[in-house]
C-alpha cells in the first residue's frame, strides 16, 4: 500500500456521512457497554466498584507477571494473591521471578473450589494455551457470585509469546460455557494506535505517544458520531479495539 492510497482511504473516511456498527457485536455488546460514558473505564473502575461493597476479600491475580498491580490492589483494601506460569514472561520476554508468587504448570491450579472472591486478570489471557480450560479454572476457583475482572487483547499485534486475541464475542463465549455471565465491557486501547506503535517499534523509530494515540477509530467518526448514541459508539470502538476490560460474575 502506497501512500497516496492510504490518504485516498482516509480521506474518504473523514468525508464519509454515514456510519454503521455491525449489528451482530451490537446485538452481543451493547447490553453490557456504558451508555453514559465514553472514556474513563477500566479494569480498575470495575475493581473500585467492587471493592465499594467487599473490603477485605480476597483476589487472586491470574497472570500476575512482576505483580505489577499488587500495591494498587491492596490500596483497595483486598487481600492479593498472585500466579503465574513457571516459565512466565513478561512482554520483553524475559523471564519472570517473584517473591509470594505461586507459579505452576498452567493446567489445574493449586486451589481449592470457591477459594477467592475475586479474580483479576490483566493482559494474561492472550497468553494462556488452552483458553477453554483456564477459564475453567478461574471459574472453579472463584466463589459463587464472585467477580472475574481484567482486561483482554484483541486487535493488539503479536507480543511476548501471546496465543490467542479474543473478539468480545469470542471472550463471552468462552466464559459462558465455563459458567461466567458478562456483566461489563469496554474498550480500552484503539487496535490502530498499537499497530502504528509497533511499526515504529520494529522500524527502531521514536515513539510519540500523543501522536499515536491519535491512530483510532474515535478520531475518525468526527460529526459522524452525533447520531450515534454512547453505547452504540462503545460498540463500534469495540470492534477496532486492541485490548478491552470486562467484568464477569459466576452463576452456577
Amino acid at each position: 500500500m502506497t501512500v497516496e492510497v492510504m490518504k485516498h482511504i482516509l480521506d474518504q473516511l473523514f468525508t464519509s456521512s454515514t456510519i454503521s456498527v455491525d449489528p451482530s457485536l451490537f446485538k452481543i455488546a451493547s447490553p453490557f457497554v456504558s451508555n453514559d460514558a465514553l472514556n474513563g473505564i477500566s479494569k480498575f473502575t470495575y475493581l473500585n466498584e467492587f471493592t465499594e461493597t467487599n473490603k477485605g476479600r480476597k483476589l487472586l491475580d491470574f497472570g500476575c507477571g512482576r505483580a505489577a498491580h499488587r500495591g494498587a490492589i491492596v490500596k483497595l483494601g483486598l487481600e492479593w494473591h498472585g500466579i503465574d506460569l513457571f516459565d512466565s514472561s513478561d512482554f520483553r520476554g524475559e523471564s519472570t521471578s517473584v517473591k509470594d508468587v505461586i507459579y505452576y504448570d498452567g493446567g489445574r491450579m493449586p486451589f481449592g473450589e470457591e477459594a477467592f472472591d475475586v479474580i483479576f486478570s490483566s493482559q494474561s489471557f492472550e497468553h494462556v494455551l488452552n483458553p477453554y480450560d483456564s477459564m475453567a479454572e478461574v471459574a472453579r476457583c472463584l466463589k459463587r457470585g464472585g467477580s472475574f475482572i481484567g482486561s483482554v487483547s484483541f486487535l493488539e499485534p503479536y507480543h511476548a509469546f501471546s496465543t490467542f486475541g479474543y473478539s468480545p464475542h469470542g471472550f463471552i463465549t468462552v466464559a459462558q460455557k465455563a459458567g461466567l455471565a458478562p456483566k461489563r465491557l469496554h474498550p480500552e486501547t484503539d487496535g490502530l494506535g498499537l499497530i502504528f506503535r509497533k511499526l515504529l517499534v520494529i522500524t527502531k523509530q521514536p515513539i510519540a505517544d500523543k501522536a499515536i494515540s491519535s491512530f483510532n477509530i474515535e478520531s475518525l467518526l468526527g460529526d459522524k458520531a452525533k447520531t450515534m448514541s454512547i453505547a452504540m459508539i462503545n460498540c463500534l470502538k469495540l470492534q477496532f479495539c486492541g485490548h478491552f476490560c470486562f467484568w464477569f460474575t459466576r452463576t452456577v
